[in-house]
């Protein structure tokens, strides 16, 4: 093999590896599945801390600090559980129950209703539009996800694999 072809193979090998995408071939629909429930599970408990941190506030005003801070909080230590303890049946167990897209919609329009009763409508707003629009923002469990994935020298979704099932990938040769 020429130099240039080794090149352009090393080039094509990185970037497979560090760009993840859904129409994927190196895992099946199912692994594909698993892998973005696994990846967003610390967003959705950061949805749920901000929902509880935002009905305690009904109760106990609190700083903005306490009611971003909090769940960011909650979302860095979920995350740091979720790359170390993973639990495949757990993980499936949460979105076929209060991670379910209809549940979180359902606990939004609860909590905002809640909020709205209370007069702390910014908060009612939050609550409505918050997983959908604005808590990614705040998810920095996608920062931790990439920075415990470099020693994979891959994209965490499929660093998540190589660590969970020892799964290697063509890219890696």
């Amino acid at each position: 093999m020429d130099q240039r072809e080794e090149i352009r193979r090393r080039a094509q090998n990185a970037a497979e590896a560090n760009v993840y995408s859904l129409d994927n071939p190196y895992l099946d629909q199912g692994e594909k599945l698993e892998v973005e429930m696994w990846f967003q599970l610390p967003g959705n408990c950061l949805t749920y801390a901000f929902f509880a941190v935002a009905l305690w506030s009904v109760h106990q005003p609190m700083s903005w600090w306490s009611l971003i801070g909090i769940p960011i909080g909650v979302n860095l230590a979920t995350g740091l559980a979720n790359w170390y303890v993973y639990s495949r049946g757990l993980v499936f167990r949460l979105y076929l129950t209060v991670f379910h897209n209809w549940v979180l919609w359902l606990a939004s329009l609860a909590t905002a209703g809640a909020l709205v009763y209370n007069r702390l409508y910014l908060l009612a707003a939050l609550a409505v539009m918050g997983h959908a629009v604005l808590f990614p923002v705040l998810e920095v469990h996608m920062l931790l996800y990439a920075a415990l994935a470099k020693k994979y020298r891959m994209h965490p979704k499929y660093a998540f694999f190589k660590k969970q099932y020892g799964r290697s990938f063509p890219f890696e040769t």
